[in-house]
């Protein structure tokens, strides 16, 4: 019962510390925490308990905390929270030395996600105290999550680098902020710092913006999986302006696809789609994505590597038996280059009434899903049925498209 523990309410703090106080013992079976920010009146001895004695977390959010409330000092990061291997830090403002004594009190920490992360510099007179990272303390990051971090005042990737953290994660996601040039500096840097280590790079870019400058993924020399994801070709807001922004970031990072990356075996592409004519007319809305250029990128990555799997997943909102014969049709129309090429090339299609954004969202429904040996007849695409009903599906390393 009291194995997820959830403190993002008011009501919930009180009621928690009243359960502690008549029975002690539940503190043992707390697995995962999510702390939001206390009400006013909640004393910082009760959030120092509340750490203090939830020794067996292994997951830690911290959720709306800002530098100036209650408990974001160095008692609460100073306790040693030796279980913890997953933290997750969202609409977070905090100041660096406080950010930096989170990883050190954390020894076991293997998942970090970030997002919307705000680091303040440390006050002048505690700046000589900025904890260093010793060699024989640093812990491995196993994947990182990385979601439109705010960098103003600082920068995140060259705080982090002082923490006791190696950051070559094998698994990172990327969400990119492109109003915010440091959102993408960051990303370029962790991508930097990740070099061979990493396998399975993800990425997206807000909507609000959805022009990205080309993100090298020269050092990452080891890269085995490429997700491009959350590619919105409808959009919910209905301006001009908003839906006629091209979404170049995706031919642009097929394009750092390069020969050096020798062990690639898949790159998927997962689009979501909020309106049936945002692919069939041929206005506007199709020009959003560069369909050929994308097109002659995918085939020049599946000349360069020939065993490459390709995968084109696409969520609407609709029945599936509607829209997904069409669609397929379509995208073996958009991709004459790929298909004449030597590559396995896959089709997803799935209904799903999210509107989550950045990084998809959960699968749900009927799924379609069909496989072809490229390079294919120009004609008589249709020769299966691949229509199942599931609540998840997965690729064949069982990576969730979510």
């Amino acid at each position: 019962m009291f194995k997820e523990v959830d403190l993002r309410k008011e009501r919930a703090y009180a009621l928690f510390i009243s359960i502690l106080n008549r029975s002690p013992g539940i503190a043992d079976y707390v697995t995962s925490l999510c702390l939001g920010k206390p009400p006013a009146r909640f004393v910082l001895e009760d959030l120092l308990r509340v750490l203090t004695e939830l020794q067996n977390v292994t997951d830690l959010m911290l959720v709306g905390w800002s530098a100036f409330d209650i408990g974001l000092d160095t008692r609460v990061f100073q306790r040693r929270f030796s279980n913890i291997k997953s933290l997750f830090l969202a609409n977070i403002e905090i100041d660096e030395i406080d950010f930096l004594l989170l990883f050190h009190a954390m020894p076991s920490l293997e998942h970090l996600t970030l997002c919307t992360v705000k680091v303040l510099p440390a006050p002048e007179e505690y700046a000589d105290q900025l904890p260093v990272a010793r060699s024989n303390s640093m812990h491995e990051l196993h994947d990182m999550i990385f979601v439109h971090v705010s960098s103003p005042p600082m920068r995140i990737v060259p705080i982090l680098v002082k923490a006791p953290l190696q950051l070559r994660p094998r698994k990172l996601q990327l969400v990119l902020n492109p109003k915010a040039e440091e959102s993408v500096e960051d990303a370029q840097d962790l991508l930097r710092e990740a070099g061979p280590s990493l396998e399975h790079l993800a990425m997206t870019a807000m909507q609000c913006e959805p022009r990205v400058s080309a993100i090298s993924f020269a050092d990452n020399t080891e890269l085995r999986v490429l997700q491009l994801k959350d590619i919105a070709l409808g959009m919910l807001d209905e301006t001009a302006l908003v839906r006629r922004m091209p979404l170049d970031w995706i031919p642009s990072t097929l394009a750092q696809v390069l020969p050096l990356h020798t062990r690639l075996q898949k790159i998927q592409l997962l689009l979501r789609m909020v309106h049936w004519q945002d692919w069939t007319d041929t206005g506007e809305y199709q020009s959003r994505l560069d369909w050929s250029r994308m097109d002659a990128e995918l085939a020049r990555i599946a000349d360069e590597h020939p065993d490459v799997e390709i995968s084109i997943c696409v969520r609407r909102p609709e029945e599936l038996e509607v829209w997904y014969y069409k669609m397929e049709d379509l995208i073996l129309d958009y991709l004459p280059r790929l298909t004449k090429n030597k590559c396995r090339l896959g089709i997803i299609c799935f209904q799903n009434m999210s509107g989550n954004g950045y990084l998809g969202g959960g699968i749900s429904g009927r799924t379609y899903d069909n496989w072809y040996y490229c390079p294919l007849p120009d004609s008589g695409f249709h020769d299966s049925d691949h229509v199942y009903s599931a609540d998840l599906y997965e690729d064949d390393e069982g990576v969730a498209l979510h």
